[in-house]
């Protein structure tokens, strides 16, 4: 139905947000899609059948068909350009930008009053959630923390049930505290009120979090990871993904140097600004 009330219409651009466009156009009107990752392709094991099949199917026909293809970093750009090299000339890295709430807006949920680290995003294997509760354990047993919790702001995914057994036998549940989903008046206080945002995923297609955090001046513990690199530069302190010990002594670090975590707030702020600044490279239209 799209595609026909489309030709009704017709428009001389049509963007399409989600890679699974209604592109069953006429030749003559322009067509985009954005890409925001390629993951379900690159990484199914995190992923269920039914995203893998349809992305598996219908990607490489989307990407021949679309006279554009916007994408949201360039990671994502080079992933799509090595296994689409006909793509390559077609590309333009368009980096995200923020909305936040209004400022009449309020959390809707109780906020914390100890001190805490947050992960943000989907409860999902890609996020490698484990890998944060095993660095939390280890931490709070070597420091003797009993006040420190971390926070899971996000909703239920999908192939969670390792992390569900974890979290369960955690030596530290108590300390651990799963909100779901919230509303983004309740994610920019409890980013204001964090000690940093934590991220140990194995893939990203950009980490909207990450810049989220950097507009607020919070510190990044972040899994070394090409698109992390390129999102958050210098203004991060990076683990091998896998490296639970690392991302503990990272926690230490933003509780006890306190030098070092101003510059990671100030480094972020810089950061933030020059992705904000970065102007694509727009295709004009014929």
């Amino acid at each position: 139905s799209i595609p026909r009330r489309l030709r009704k219409l017709a428009p001389d651009v049509v963007i399409e947000l989600a890679h699974f466009g209604p592109f069953r156009l006429p030749k003559n009107i322009i067509r985009i899609t954005v890409v925001h990752d390629l993951t379900p392709v690159l990484y199914p094991q995190f992923h269920d059948r039914l995203s893998v099949v349809m992305h598996r199917l219908l990607l490489p026909k989307i990407i021949e068909n679309a006279d554009f293809i916007w994408t949201n970093s360039n990671t994502t750009k080079s992933a799509i350009a090595k296994d689409y090299p006909i793509t390559q000339n077609q590309i333009v890295v368009v980096y995200p930008s923020i909305v936040p709430p209004s400022s009449h807006g309020s959390s809707t949920m109780p906020l914390p009053h100890h001190p805490y680290f947050l992960a943000v995003g989907t409860l999902e294997p890609r996020k490698n959630l484990e890998v944060v509760l095993k660095a939390f354990e280890r931490y709070c047993i070597k420091h003797v923390d009993h006040s420190t919790q971390l926070i899971l702001a996000g909703g239920r995914g999908w192939k969670d049930e390792a992390f569900r057994i974890a979290l369960k036998n955690s030596s530290v549940r108590e300390q651990i505290i799963i909100m779901g989903r919230v509303d983004r008046s309740t994610l920019w206080d409890l980013y204001r009120g964090a000690m940093a945002l934590v991220s140990a995923s194995h893939a990203e297609g950009f980490g909207l979090p990450c810049l989220e955090a950097m507009s607020l001046q919070l510190p990044l513990l972040l899994a070394d990871i090409p698109i992390y690199r390129e999102v958050a530069g210098s203004a991060a302190l990076y683990f091998p993904p896998d490296d639970a010990e690392a991302l503990a002594r990272h926690f230490h670090v933003i509780i006890s140097d306190h030098t070092q975590t101003s510059e990671l707030r100030e480094q972020g702020q810089q950061q933030y600004w020059r992705l904000n600044a970065f102007d694509p490279d727009w295709p004009i239209f014929e």
